[in-house]
């Protein structure tokens, strides 16, 4: 262990991997929001789920329907009353999906908007 820790080549090459984790990670996600913003489409779609991931986090689910196939996403939103009573299931929200792949899509929640803590690289 104290060879790993002593030896430079180690930690420039966990540094590496971080980095490039972190750009790909982040190239993906542009792609995704370009898309999206470049073949803009927009349809209704449904909250089906909201859940808890840790104490400050917690996710909306939802659904939509493009040329008869269903389609889901996640967004990441704040605590709100919708996990106590599940009230905010089936609430309608706007999803603007990419006519290219519609599996890439973003959100708008509505009135539950300024819960969300996902955030859209572009717009």
């Amino acid at each position: 262990m104290e060879k790993f820790k002593e030896n430079p080549f180690w930690k420039m090459f966990i540094f590496g991997l971080l980095a490039i984790a972190i750009i790909g990670t982040t190239t993906y996600h542009l792609l995704i929001d370009y898309s999206v913003k470049t073949n803009r489409k927009h349809v209704v779609g449904k909250i089906t789920n909201f859940e808890f991931i840790n104490m400050a986090r917690y996710s909306i689910d939802y659904e939509y329907i493009v040329d008869n196939k269903k389609y889901d996403g996640t967004v990441g939103v704040e605590y709100f009353d919708c996990y106590k009573n599940k009230d905010c299931m089936g609430y309608e929200v706007d999803v603007y999906y990419s006519s290219e792949n519609p599996k890439f899509s973003q959100v708008d929640l509505r009135k539950y908007e300024k819960y969300k803590t996902t955030v859209y690289l572009i717009k």
